[in-house]
């Protein structure tokens, strides 16, 4: 998926919550810079799974990431992050206010620096509270919210081996972001989105919580059964283990024929769920002697015949081995999306760099017209197209007039001359709604008559706008800037006047 092609994410996370929610971005198109410190950050190395060493969780949480290593601490470190942050549209940290201070991340120091960058930090336990300042890994979300007291055995609380709080805090870090990303296209400006793990835990927690506040029930641990349904819980089976849910009255009248007793029905102890959590141990007791006598695979056999959720608990190896999650590995589904209807999507890459204020007021100024020019442009475009098809005209260039003078700086700032290629995401319309496409291009001038223009050579067509992707074709296509810009003049103007552009 490309649709944030053209937005940089820089990654300063550690561990789990920060970089997962940086590669979710990478996931989605973003450009993703990790940013760690001299020799690798230390958790690169946990669980090291490879010939370098590098550990299962970090492979997984840093796929499809550029890397770069500095000392922030340094003046030429804090340099380079300055720089970087004035290309960026997101930065990802997970640190505490203090030390996000200390390193120039904190909102005040970088919305200074590019008000249209969207900062999301995460911490262990959010702002505004005497803990904020504190170090936590995703354990102490599972601690403070009730999660362990409420798993395991009564008096020996237990927390989940995989790190849940972790990776549902990027998520909801990485939903915020895009929201950010969004409402930055009407505003222009950027935002500081913050999560934390502990109110992750929290959310996930909420109904326990609330129910404690509202009836006082003071429940304790019940291992694996539930306390609101039954029988739900895991059973020994003759060779392994299975996991069982009968939640609903419907399951339960089939779980009642599947064990053939009827009776339950009629008992006020299983009249609902509710009941039938309070006395799950009775339910339990019942379906671990019907399980105990049968091998796994008779159990689950029968359970889906019955229509009762059900699975094996499955070891590592065994879930490596299962053959529907290879199958799930491989569809089609699990790799791209699919879309139904016409494409009314609008790519994020075309719009991914509107938020600098003097665009966006240029961009409200332009869409004013807009709906006036929009069915000549078509008609125009799709006329070039179809002459140039047919050899009865030559696609030249087109003239694009930068939003700011300041865009012109900036190129220079990052060594462009003649002959950069440029990749051009051009604006159409479509009478179903924006479409935008993309084209190969080659900047073949820099600067005109206002000091303000860039001439690029690609397919003719009539576009309201453009922003380019520049890239140095001298330095393997590495990106090195992007730019806004607007349609000054037609083609066949440029072509009329003559000598606007270098041959390539």
């Amino acid at each position: 998926m490309g649709i944030f092609r053209g937005i940089r994410v820089l990654d300063f996370g550690r561990y789990v919550a920060g970089p997962w929610c940086a590669a979710l971005l990478g996931d989605l198109g973003a450009e993703v810079i990790r940013v760690e410190k001299r020799g690798g950050s230390e958790d690169r190395f946990v669980g090291p799974v490879a010939d370098g060493g590098e550990g299962a969780l970090f492979l997984q949480i840093n796929r499809n990431k550029k890397s770069m290593t500095l000392d922030p601490a340094l003046p030429a470190g804090r340099e380079v992050v300055r720089r970087l942050i004035a290309t960026a549209d997101v930065v990802i940290a997970n640190l505490p206010p203090q030390r996000l201070r200390a390193l120039g991340l904190d909102w005040e120091t970088v919305s200074q620096l590019r008000p249209s960058l969207v900062l999301t930090t995460i911490s262990a336990f959010g702002g505004g509270g005497p803990y904020e300042e504190r170090l936590g890994f995703d354990g102490i979300g599972q601690a403070m919210s009730g999660a362990m007291y409420l798993s395991g055995h009564p008096g020996e609380p237990m927390k989940a081996y995989v790190p849940w709080v972790d990776f549902g805090t990027a998520g909801l870090a990485a939903f915020a972001t895009v929201a950010a990303l969004y409402e930055r296209r009407t505003t222009g400006l950027g935002q500081h989105v913050e999560a934390s793990l502990l109110q992750t835990a929290l959310s996930v927690a909420n109904a326990p919580l609330i129910e404690q506040q509202v009836r006082k029930l003071d429940r304790v641990a019940t291992a694996n059964r539930s306390q609101t349904s039954g029988p739900a819980d895991t059973f020994r089976t003759r060779d392994g283990w299975v996991l069982v849910q009968v939640v609903g009255q419907p399951l339960f009248a089939r779980f009642a024929a599947l064990i053939e007793a009827p009776e339950l029905l009629g008992d006020p102890r299983f009249a609902d769920d509710n009941a039938r959590g309070a006395h799950g141990a009775e339910l339990s007791a019942r379906m671990a002697g019907w399980c105990a006598a049968r091998t796994t695979a008779e159990v689950l056999a029968a359970l889906e015949r019955a229509q009762i959720p059900a699975a094996p608990v499955h070891s590592p190896a065994q879930a490596l081995e299962d053959p529907h999650i290879h199958a799930s590995r491989e569809h089609p589904r699990a790799l791209r999306p699919h879309h139904r209807g016409r494409p009314r999507a609008r790519a994020a890459a075309g719009r991914a760099h509107r938020g600098d204020p003097a665009r966006a007021r240029l961009r409200r100024g332009r869409d004013r017209c807009a709906a006036r020019r929009r069915s000549r442009v078509v008609r125009e475009s799709q006329q070039r197209r179809e002459q140039a098809r047919a050899g009865l005209a030559e696609p030249g260039p087109e003239r694009l007039g930068l939003g700011a003078a300041a865009d012109l700086a900036a190129m220079r700032e990052v060594g462009l001359e003649h002959g950069v290629e440029a990749g051009v995401h051009r604006r159409a319309v479509d009478d179903g709604g924006d479409l935008e496409v993309e084209a190969e291009a080659a900047v073949v001038e820099v600067g005109g008559a206002d000091d303000r223009d860039i001439v690029v050579d690609h397919e003719g067509l009539g576009v309201d706008e453009a922003r380019l992707v520049l890239v140095d074709a001298r330095a393997g296509g590495e990106h090195v800037g992007e730019v806004a810009a607007r349609r000054e003049v037609d083609q066949a103007a440029v072509a009329a006047r003559g000598g606007d552009h270098a041959e390539d």
